[in-house]
Order: C-alpha cells, then structure tokens, then sequence
C-alpha cells in the first residue's frame, strides 16, 4: 500500500462537511463534537473560525456555548483571546463581565477582572459614554489636557458670543438687588453654539475657572454659570447651572484668591451654549470677566 500525504482536518473542513451533512447552520455543539470525534482540542482560533464560518457572530453567548461543550469552562486569556481575533478590540468591560457571567464565573474575581483589563487596552473617551473606560479617560483628560481662555467678541452675533486668546475685552454680568440680574442683558452671553468646539475634533467641553478681571462695587459675589442647548430660561429651569462665590475689593481691583474654579457638565461642542449671571447686594453691580475650559475628543 503506497503511503499519500497527510492532510490535517481544518476548522472549515469540519464547518464544511457539518452543512454538506444537512447539519444547517451548524451549533457549538456539533462543531465541538465533529473536532472532538478526529481527537482535536478546539483551541480559542479554532472556535472563533468555526464560528465565523458557520456565520454565526463571535457573541459571548456564542464562544461561551463552544467552550461549554468542549467540557471545559474558558480563561480570561481564552474570552479575550476571541473577542480581540474577532475584531472586538479592545472588548468592552461590559463584554468582559459578560463573557465571565455568562461562564458561571459570578461574580468574576478580582484576579480575573484585572487578568483581563491589564490584557487589553481601553479606547477611553472614544469608547461608550458613561462607561468605565470613558469616566476614567474623562478624569485623567481634565487634568491633562489643553487649556483654552476666551473674552468677549466685541460684537457678538447669534451664535458666537466668545473671542480666544488674544483678547482684552471681557465679558459683564450685570446684578439685581441682592438678586440675580434680570433686566435686558445683565446676564453675560459667554459661549454659542459656533464657539466651540475651540479646538477641531473635539465633541465636549466644560468651563472650569472664570477669571474676574474688574468689579464695579467691593464685597461679596454670587456667580451663577448657566449651560443648555436652548434658552436660558429653559435651562435654569431644568436645574442646567452651577454657582460659586467670589470677594472683590473694588478698590485695588484685586480677587481674593485669584480665578475662581468653575464646575458643570460637559457641554456638547456646537450645540451647548453658557451664560453667566450675578447677584449682589448692590443694583446694577456689576464683574468684568473671562473664562477657561477644557475639551475633549468624545
């Protein structure tokens, strides 16, 4: 008997010969079994390819099903494995608990939680909104980032309220009777929708300090920042602001303590406007101002 060449079964000839069977479309298991009956042990690759092959999507459900009836439960490298081969790179932490729930690994371990984030590299704020990835980048970014001051446009259309630096005419928020302004134009139009983003690329931003470069009265300040993408009214109303204090000696023309520190949510560049009230005991008092913020790519 003459002795051919040795061809080793391939996944598509297993995937191959399980639809040519009428096995259509094939399940997890009767790929498992069909590897198990030539004595091969289906390895992360092997699965992701049978997978694919049989059109079926590299879930967490599906990878899962195949490894389960391979007779054993998968490793963190192993679910990492697949979903990065797959082309879901980086996985989501989401997916990865997923994928560790779905394997009867509740609640994952500390070990296997960190076995799979040190393995993957998380896309940050390009990754879901809210997610973990993305508060954590969105932290590191606001204290690592570019920082960008604006002043008033000297004449301020519709929708650009704000001029960058350079720029020496600042922006006035005029106060009420121990109130906030309300008459015509005592609050400041700080930001419209053509004004940001400040820097190309960037989706979000939030003001963070406002720098009081005059003040017409001494004493204490409120200072109410407003954000929204339609009026202000509709935005206070919807609790859209933040307010802090601030004391100026009118006289030497001098903060206490320099900017003041800023906080509120992050805006959405092109679509989220800021307006700046405030209140004194003094009618008609009023701060001369700038302000800085910072961007971010998602």
């Amino acid at each position: 008997m003459s002795v051919g060449t040795y061809n080793p079964i391939s996944v598509t000839d297993i995937v191959d010969g399980l639809i040519s069977a009428g096995i259509m479309p094939p399940s997890t298991t009767d790929i498992i079994n069909a590897f198990i009956a030539v004595n091969m042990a289906p390895t992360a690759a092997d699965i992701l390819v049978a997978l694919n092959n049989a059109n079926m999507a590299p879930t967490a459900a599906n990878i899962l099903a195949a490894f389960v009836a391979a007779g054993r439960a998968p490793t963190a490298a192993e679910i990492l494995a697949v979903f990065v081969a797959g082309g879901m790179t980086p996985p989501s932490p989401a997916t990865i608990l997923a994928a560790f729930v779905a394997a009867g690994m509740t609640p994952p371990s500390a070990a296997s939680i960190i076995t799979a984030l040190q393995t993957t590299t998380d896309p940050g704020l390009l990754s879901t909104s809210d997610s973990l990835g993305y508060r954590v980048a969105e932290i590191e970014r606001h204290f690592h980032s570019n920082e960008r001051w604006l002043g008033k446009l000297p004449v301020q259309t519709p929708t650009q309220w704000g001029k960058r630096l350079p720029c020496f005419t600042p922006y006035r928020a005029i106060s009420g009777a121990s109130t906030w302004g309300a008459d015509a134009n005592d609050e400041a139009q700080v930001l419209g929708t053509a004004d940001t983003p400040v820097i190309a690329g960037n989706t979000r931003y939030d003001i963070h300090r406002i720098f009081v470069s005059d003040a017409s009265d001494s004493g204490v300040y409120n200072i109410r920042l407003v954000y929204g993408t339609g009026t202000m009214a509709d935005a206070i109303i919807a609790e859209q602001f933040s307010t802090m204090m601030m004391r100026m000696d009118a006289a030497t023309g001098q903060i206490a303590h320099g900017p003041v520190t800023a906080q509120m949510r992050c805006g959405t560049g092109g679509a989220t406007k800021v307006w700046v009230q405030v209140a004194s005991a003094s009618n008609n008092a009023w701060i001369d101002f700038f302000v800085g913020l910072h961007e971010y790519e998602g």
